[in-house]
């Protein structure tokens, strides 16, 4: 059975914890990913919904990170907004064990949703697109495999930097990245238009990384660990669309065009 939890439920288990520690009685707690050049935030309205007249929305989410921040150790970072929102960041080690995850388990995972779309009922739908973005990724992973310094299935490759923080830095990346979580988050109670949609804005995102990040540079250190990173994304890449090709829309997933 695939343990791969998408990041939402991660952080949705996460704050109904605290809630419960709290002695807080809460329905699930609304959360929406935000879209912001750099890192992964999500924003709940949690606070609202536990406001009155007494004590407004943003005092309400003080005291839970008060109370939150007296954990030795969480997977999410809480901040208050003025508005009475509350931000939640994913840690980097949180992140960095769901990327890991991903690569095992997320076909699993996908299969046992049971989603099929019949897209032949969406004329707007562009199969073409999502296959070429396949191929180019099987495309980009051969060239690295090829070349020995750049292998996208060595598992030593690491998200992380020796200082610990994911190598990670560029908007397109971080985009990228943003549309796996997304999917991930969404993919269970999409329709099957939704499941497009989904589809098309993730080869976009790639469209986009690949035209704005160099995935082969020189064979400086720094600049190889950046290379193999986004080597390492294509892959996971053309992982998430192989899935959604087949499982999916039952269609075949080309790997040259």
């Amino acid at each position: 059975m695939a343990i791969f939890k998408p990041v939402s439920e991660i952080l949705r288990n996460f704050l109904k914890k605290i809630l419960e520690e709290n002695q807080i009685l809460s329905a699930s707690p609304s959360l929406f990913l935000r879209t912001t050049p750099t890192g992964i935030i999500y924003r709940s309205a949690i606070a609202f919904q536990q406001g009155n007249s007494e004590i407004t929305a943003q005092r309400w989410a003080d005291d839970l990170i008060k109370s939150y921040l007296s954990k030795k150790s969480s997977p999410f970072i809480l901040k208050s907004k003025s508005d009475g929102n509350l931000d939640c960041y994913p840690t980097v080690e949180i992140l960095t064990d769901w990327l890991e995850q991903f690569s095992l388990d997320w076909l699993p995972w996908l299969i046992s949703q049971q989603k099929t779309v019949n897209f032949l009922q969406f004329p707007q739908f562009n199969l073409f697109f999502c296959q070429y973005i396949h191929a180019r990724c099987c495309s980009l992973r051969r060239l690295g495999e090829n070349t020995k310094q750049f292998t996208a299935t060595d598992q030593a490759i690491s998200w992380l930097s020796t200082e610990n923080e994911l190598i990670i830095t560029d908007p397109q990346e971080w985009a990228l990245l943003r549309q796996w979580i997304h999917l991930s988050d969404r993919l269970s109670q999409a329709s099957e238009g939704e499941i497009l949609k989904l589809m098309t804005h993730l080869c976009e995102s790639f469209w986009q990384f690949e035209r704005y990040c160099r995935i082969f540079s020189d064979i400086r250190q720094e600049k190889k660990q950046i290379s193999r990173i986004r080597l390492k994304m294509v892959a996971y890449t053309e992982l998430i669309l192989h899935g959604l090709l087949t499982q999916c829309l039952q269609v075949d997933a080309p790997t040259a065009l």
